[in-house]
């Protein structure tokens, strides 16, 4: 990986044309091609000349497989990612969720976890996420795709979520931890752990451990804002929550700093 995109796209051009003349214009290996070149053109942000290409691409797999195949799943989600990428996250959603039922379909008929589903999974996480969604509500959408591990994170997530409300902040904090440990180690659930290391960072400002609260959400800051490049609510709250330790501690100056870009 050298990074030489432009060097690239006409080699990808011409394996095309070749594709396209050895097998004719609807093999899957055409489609193949297609997605490879459409990955080069989004990489290089010319996203409006992808995205037909990533259309045909799907496609043609649907006729060649059917649209129960992995093959669809992946142009799904490439393609979803790419409405993503253009602010239509509405019509994202659908096809990451097919993308992602196909590819558990598939782990039952083989009887082995398809290798994309947590890439796929966490795609999805993070689309939900951007879109603004409330994370009990993200819970409930991931939970058909997630396997036992996955759905003790969502049990402990509600868990937390009803002690927070309930002001049993010890309860709450205890749960938090616990997700935050299960987390560990899950590719697909970074989002997840950082937004309990969140919650946790909450209900320790709320029990009284402010600096163990401050010390959390400065952490989770950045890590939150390389993770979700987008826009997302849990970045402002996080930013809100270090707004509200640093004004109990009486920093107020930082604490306004805080508040302004938890609104940004």
């Amino acid at each position: 990986a050298t990074n030489r995109l432009t060097e690239a796209e006409p080699l990808i051009r011409r394996a095309l044309t070749i594709n396209e003349q050895s097998y004719g214009e609807n093999h899957p290996n055409v489609a193949t091609s297609l997605n490879n070149l459409a990955l080069l053109l989004q990489a290089n942000n010319r996203l409006m000349e992808a995205e037909p290409l990533m259309r045909r691409a799907l496609t043609i797999f649907e006729k060649s497989y059917g649209d129960q195949h992995p093959d669809v799943a992946k142009s799904l989600n490439n393609l979803a990612l790419l409405l993503q990428a253009t602010n239509r996250r509405e019509e994202a959603e659908p096809l990451m969720r097919r993308a992602l039922t196909i590819l558990l379909a598939t782990g039952r008929e083989t009887g082995h976890e398809h290798p994309n589903r947590r890439e796929f999974l966490g795609n999805y996480r993070n689309l939900l996420t951007t879109m603004g969604i409330r994370e009990l509500d993200i819970a409930v959408r991931l939970e058909p795709f997630q396997n036992p591990l996955e759905k003790e994170l969502n049990r402990l997530h509600i868990l937390a979520t009803n002690a927070f409300v309930s002001g049993e902040w010890g309860v709450a904090i205890q749960h938090c931890q616990d997700r935050i440990n299960l987390c560990q180690g899950i590719p697909s659930a970074n989002i997840e752990m950082l937004a309990s290391k969140v919650n946790l960072a909450a209900a320790q400002r709320e029990a009284g451990e402010l600096h163990n609260a401050k010390a959390g959400l400065e952490a989770a800051i950045p890590a939150l804002d390389e993770a979700v490049k987008d826009p997302a609510p849990i970045k402002g709250r996080a930013r809100y929550h270090l707004a509200l330790c640093e004004r109990k501690l009486e920093a107020f100056e930082s604490a306004e700093r805080w508040v302004r870009e938890s609104i940004e």
